[in-house]
């Protein structure tokens, strides 16, 4: 590209800009790149400026990749990605290339969907999106109809691990994306469900003006979709006018910067749509507190993360499966105006420590500690058995006679199981199932 910066060089984003010639298009991502470089001490960032503190080292990318793709045969879609879009950076940074033809080579989808259906963490967090349905649904009459919402279904990589767990007499399904390509792609993927039907949805739009009914859905889905608009709350807020009262949102997000990601989807405008700078100043990625956050401000409740293993958000690459409730009416409290806390207290102390602090503020906290079976232990206390559901419901019931609505839930079992910075994919689902196993019977009992 001409860089031809040297260490102790300095220079502005602007002047850079220029001399690149970088498209106004493709700003954020040069200033992300920088950023980046930054990180692992390439460059140094002060006072408005970059200074070069060290020469890039020469590497051979395709190699590398080859390598990589030997090593890690599961990953073949992300590395395939990666190289196809990194390798012609340059030229999509100055506008000579569209990255659309990168990611979706003339409407192919093939490497996007092994990498939304095949990869590692791909098949641990859709398996959660699943599961987290699946055990909600169970709950339910067989007589009963349920009516699911998927927003943003793209490829169908989220679809298709969902579907096949679904009672045909009992389901509608409707796949939505704001693109027809994908809805017709869908059509021929899932053509042996008679359940699921098709239509275009632009979430950022109002979506009574695009033919779809409020407060009619069940359960709504949303994969790796909701941060690529323009104002988070706004979108909520259209999700939620569709979702019914009481209903469930199952989101699957990343929920921290990704180096690759960046260098893939960030070459798309998409990625950096979004405007509402209080809340993300400057990137896209919302972290799980910030989606607890807004989710709460939106008129959901009960929001619940998962995984929660301690250091398994860093072996997942981040990604986090939320869900939500929608709230009756408006976000309830307790008489008094304080909100009410489940917390799923640990041995370490970790959940009592917070209890405290909110204790201290007003808050009410109810701590359960896993046990061998439902007892209570104190007038805010209680032991039940992880593995037993009707342990969780009773809990439940009784705190609910106490607080006429849960605001909030927190997992703190699972920090007694952490886990080390490389694991294999075996052992990631194995410690998947550890992590999500309890929170999702919670979920259960909540439903």
């Amino acid at each position: 590209m001409g860089w031809s910066y040297k260490p102790t060089e300095s220079f502005e984003f602007d002047a850079a800009v220029k001399k690149l010639g970088i498209v106004p298009s493709q700003r954020q991502l040069f200033k992300r790149l920088l950023q980046i470089l930054t990180e692992v001490g390439i460059l140094n960032y002060n006072q408005q400026q970059w200074q070069v503190e060290q020469t890039l080292a020469q590497v051979k990318p395709t190699e590398k990749s080859q390598s990589l793709q030997n090593q890690y045969p599961e990953e073949a879609a992300t590395l395939t990605l990666l190289e196809r879009c990194a390798s012609q950076l340059s030229g999509v940074l100055r506008g000579a290339i569209d990255p659309v033809q990168l990611v979706f080579p003339q409407g192919d989808l093939t490497t996007a969907t092994q990498l939304y259906e095949e990869s590692t963490v791909a098949k641990v967090m859709n398996t959660i999106v699943e599961k987290s349905i699946t055990k909600a649904i169970e709950k339910l009459p067989k007589s009963r109809g349920i009516r699911l919402l998927e927003i943003g279904a793209g490829t169908g990589g989220t679809t298709s691990y969902i579907l096949p767990h679904l009672n045909p007499q009992q389901t509608e399904y409707i796949f939505t994306d704001i693109g027809a390509l994908f809805t017709a792609k869908a059509q021929d993927k899932f053509q042996d469900y008679q359940f699921i039907s098709y239509q275009t949805l632009d979430i950022e739009v109002d979506p009574k003006s695009q033919g779809f009914e409020a407060n009619q859905y069940d359960i709504i889905i949303a994969a790796n979709v909701l941060h690529a608009t323009t104002i988070m709350k706004q979108t909520l807020s259209h999700v939620r006018e569709l979702l019914a009262d009481g209903g469930m949102l199952v989101l699957l997000e990343v929920t921290t910067a990704q180096r690759w990601l960046d260098l893939v989807f960030g070459l798309l405008e998409g990625w950096w749509k979004f405007n509402d700078y209080e809340l993300r100043p400057d990137y896209p990625l919302l972290s799980r507190d910030q989606w607890q956050k807004v989710l709460r401000e939106t008129d959901f409740t009960e929001v619940v993360t998962m995984p929660e293993v301690e250091g398994m958000a860093e072996t997942l690459s981040g990604q986090t499966v939320i869900v939500a409730q929608s709230s009756q009416t408006k976000l309830e409290q307790t008489n008094d105006g304080s909100k009410s806390w489940l917390i799923l207290a640990d041995k370490e102390g970790i959940g009592k420590q917070l209890a405290r602090q909110l204790n201290s503020v007003g808050e009410v906290c109810t701590l359960v500690f896993a046990g061998e079976k439902y007892q209570q232990i104190a007038p805010a206390e209680f032991t039940i058995n992880p593995n037993n559901l009707e342990d969780f419901e009773e809990v439940i019931e009784t705190v609910a006679g106490k607080s006429p609505s849960l605001y909030g839930v927190v997992q703190c079992w699972t920090t007694e199981a952490g886990v080390g910075q490389t694991v294999n994919s075996e052992e990631l689902g194995s410690l998947s199932k550890l992590g999500c196993g309890t929170t999702l019977s919670l979920v259960q009992a909540l439903v």
